[in-house]
């Protein structure tokens, strides 16, 4: 497996944060009691464990100090961190125990082996980041930088190798589900919404259903606004409101034949391929929305989303190409069938990997539940100054 991403996301919360280390910067953090670095702060309560998996003081405290460089605090008991830095050393002990559970799990299910493939990437990025952190400080100022964590350069090669031996651990645990279920929930939810487009349309338009399924005949419409000038539209809101509808139609009908001129244009126009944006600075008033959807607005039979003169009107024309224009009281629009709307295959993969996604982290959480428990991790809370949660 490639873990190129993972590196890219994952890798920046143990190792890239070095580079935010302020020269001349001492830590201090805890009180006059602080633990020896050999006493042990967490380890299984059950029987025949491996040794290694005790977590000693030591180790907490290179993750810990390194947060605490990291995020420029100097004096975690500071009224104005020391919230935080609590939830920290909690997340960080935390942290530790599932990293042990998984290094031994990973020894247990034969999965501890690093492929040259992957020991390339860790190398590759371990180099990159000392390099940049070199570029920076110096190699001097780097390795007092480290030591004021309590660490050394290859600490953080060493989280990087216990990160891609815990996605191996992943890789495993997620053998007991396949791309095929997620597949097999993305097929129903096409189902459901084939079946909520015919019971509730409006549900199905709202519900983003269309990324799955589109009903047959659905369309991909351009259209313009060609707006009449406010004073024109004014005096066909006050025929209407003296109840003159006749007159108000002939002064409307008047209106949009003066626009005859403008639609040939945009008909010759959009027939030779110009870019509907440019054409829709030009001439149409809905040109900042409809630039939004540079393939067309979406249609779909039966639809409600829009008026019912405009949902009409997008099914008029019966070849992709053709066009069809109307008028109402605020000005002409010109409808252009753009193309038959159809589902986008990645679209539909993404939903499939998102639901794989989401199988494989309750598998993972289930997974990891289970072996927390099995363990019984017993943690010192008293000296990593954190409450009890029995307390």
């Amino acid at each position: 497996m490639n873990y190129g991403k993972f590196f890219r996301a994952g890798t920046a919360a143990l190792v890239t944060a070095a580079v935010m280390f302020s020269t001349g910067c001492s830590v201090r953090f805890g009180t006059n009691s602080e633990p020896k670095l050999s006493d042990v702060v967490a380890k299984p309560t059950s029987e025949n464990y491996d040794a290694d998996m005790k977590i000693t003081y030591e180790e907490f405290k290179k993750r810990y100090s390194y947060y605490l460089i990291m995020s420029g605090i100097e004096d975690d008991t500071d009224e104005s961190v020391a919230a935080a830095c609590k939830t920290q050393r909690k997340n960080t002990i935390d942290n530790l125990v599932t990293e042990h559970i998984f290094l031994q799990k990973a020894k247990e299910l034969g999965v501890e082996a690093i492929s040259d493939e992957d020991l390339n990437l860790i190398n590759d990025q371990y180099n990159a980041q000392v390099k940049s952190l070199e570029d920076k400080y110096g190699s001097e100022e780097l390795d007092r930088m480290l030591e004021s964590c309590g660490m050394v350069r290859d600490d953080l090669r060493l989280w990087l190798v216990n990160y891609v031996i815990s996605l191996n651990v992943t890789d495993k645990i997620n053998e007991a589900i396949s791309y095929s279920d997620a597949q097999a929930q993305t097929d129903a939810l096409i189902e459901q919404a084939k079946k909520i487009y015919t019971e509730d349309i409006e549900y199905y338009q709202n519900g983003g259903f269309y990324e799955l399924w589109l009903p047959e005949g659905s369309r991909l419409i351009k259209y313009f606004a060609l707006d009449f000038d406010d004073d024109v539209k004014q005096q066909i809101q006050t025929l209407r409101e003296n109840g003159d509808d006749e007159g108000a139609d002939a002064l409307r009908d008047e209106k949009a034949e003066e626009k005859n001129e403008t639609i040939s244009q945009l008909k010759e126009r959009m027939a030779n391929g110009e870019d509907y944006k440019i054409l829709l600075l030009m001439f149409s008033s809905n040109s900042a929305a409809a630039s939004l959807y540079p393939d067309g607005y979406l249609f779909i039979p039966n639809g409600t989303r829009y008026d019912d003169v405009l949902q009409t009107a997008a099914f008029e024309p019966e070849k992709i190409g053709d066009s069809v224009s109307f008028a109402d009281d605020n000005g002409v629009y010109v409808l252009f069938y753009s193309d038959d709307a159809k589902v986008d295959a990645d679209d539909v993969k993404a939903v499939t990997d998102e639901l794989y996604g989401q199988m494989a982290e309750t598998q993972f959480y289930s997974k990891l539940t289970e072996w927390r428990r099995e363990y019984g991790y017993s943690i010192e809370y008293e000296k990593l100054r954190l409450d009890s949660p029995t307390a």
